[in-house]
């Protein structure tokens, strides 16, 4: 399940090792230049298959370093989000399932110690393949796009998709403490009520 406590950091290995066998071809993929600087490809984390599907921008410094999503500054934003969200909407204890990952999967930067930046339109269309692999495995009931990026990429890709900030762009107008934040988290509230949660089967093993 998606996480929203970071207190307890999840190692690289076990991110890794959560991979789902489908996805696990794409943490050795060279198809861009994004390979050259990166340390782990961010696949993305939470339920397969899953209620609400969240669709970033890239992963950031930290997210590069630990093999996960949203780990960073923006990725606290996020989580905080949904927790107060799935509060506000009751639904704490049956959350919808989520899951989340990025247009792409390596960290857009033009040197291992470079800045991030935005990813190219051809690094983009290059990971595609892998998102939509995520897509197929997750089925999700909403897809939510978080920021510029996602939404010019992703909106055609997934109609009535919810469009959202960017939780980065969140923090540079104030974090928690902005008009911002709190639209973002009614927002979620919405899509939340809206969103039952996925009954998962489980396949009964076969007696011999």
């Amino acid at each position: 399940m998606l996480s929203l406590d970071l207190t307890h950091p999840q190692s690289p290995r076990e991110a890794r090792s959560a991979v789902p066998r489908e996805l696990r071809p794409y943490l050795k993929c060279e198809r861009c230049g994004l390979h050259r600087f990166r340390r782990y490809v961010v696949i993305g984390e939470g339920d397969l298959p899953c209620d609400v599907l969240f669709i970033g921008e890239a992963p950031g410094r930290a997210e590069n370093l630990m093999a996960r999503p949203f780990v960073g500054a923006s990725g606290r934003l996020l989580r905080s989000a949904i927790a107060a969200a799935l509060r506000r909407s009751n639904r704490s204890l049956s959350p919808p399932r989520m899951y989340v990952t990025n247009t792409v999967a390596c960290r857009p930067c033009n040197s291992k110690r470079g800045p991030n930046r935005e990813p190219t339109e051809r690094e983009v269309r290059t990971c595609l393949g892998r998102l939509d692999m995520v897509a197929r495995l997750a089925r999700p009931r909403r897809v939510v796009l978080l920021g510029k990026v996602a939404e010019v990429h992703c909106a055609g890709r997934f109609p009535g998709a919810l469009c959202l900030y960017h939780p980065a762009y969140i923090a540079r107008r104030g974090g928690e403490g902005s008009s911002e934040y709190q639209r973002f988290v009614r927002e979620l509230q919405d899509l939340f009520k809206g969103t039952p949660r996925r009954k998962v089967l489980r396949r009964r093993r076969r007696r011999i």
